[in-house]
């Protein structure tokens, strides 16, 4: 997605998170969302995981951390799972 202009950390847009498995459409086809001018994101009706990159710091090794909390949908369409 690109670097937030608000934070100035990259964040990233995974695919898989919003692609609904049960659709003939494959992931590349999605639209990714748009980092706004002050840092929101317009997201689609099946919001993917958005990844902020952390760069190292000292000690600690560069890292991704979701930007929100993942929901229960997310998580299965990023596993690939459906819940009965």
């Amino acid at each position: 997605m690109g670097e937030n202009p608000r934070t100035r950390m990259w964040e990233f847009y995974h695919l898989r998170s919003a692609w609904d498995h049960s659709s003939q459409s494959s992931p590349d086809k999605l639209t990714i969302p748009i980092l706004e001018n002050d840092g929101r994101i317009n997201s689609g009706p099946l919001p993917g995981i958005v990844f902020v990159f952390v760069p190292s710091s000292g000690e600690l090794p560069a890292y991704f951390v979701a930007r929100h909390e993942l929901t229960q949908a997310q998580c299965d369409r990023l596993l690939g799972s459906r819940n009965p």
